[in-house]
């Protein structure tokens, strides 16, 4: 999401912007810089056709400290409401 623009090969692999899709974004908020996240929310907005749904998680800040001491992997959460 931060490195690579995704919405092409999406489109290259099938997807039909015209129809209606299910976008799950799960567990990727948390790593991304805000102007990341921005950038792909306004991605999926131009990919998506009516009746689209998105679901995503995003954690608010307070909760993304706490689990900063718990997490067992070297990647640092970086966004949070």
């Amino acid at each position: 999401f931060d490195l690579q623009e995704w919405s092409e090969p999406l489109i290259a692999a099938g997807f039909q912007p015209a129809a209606p899709a299910l976008f799950l974004c799960e567990g990727v908020t948390p790593y991304l810089e805000e102007s990341a996240v921005r950038d792909t929310l306004r991605t999926f907005r131009a990919l998506a056709a009516p009746g689209s749904v998105l679901l995503l998680d995003i954690y608010d800040k307070a909760t993304l400290v706490q689990l900063r001491g718990v997490k067992a992997t070297h990647e640092s959460f970086v966004f949070g409401l």
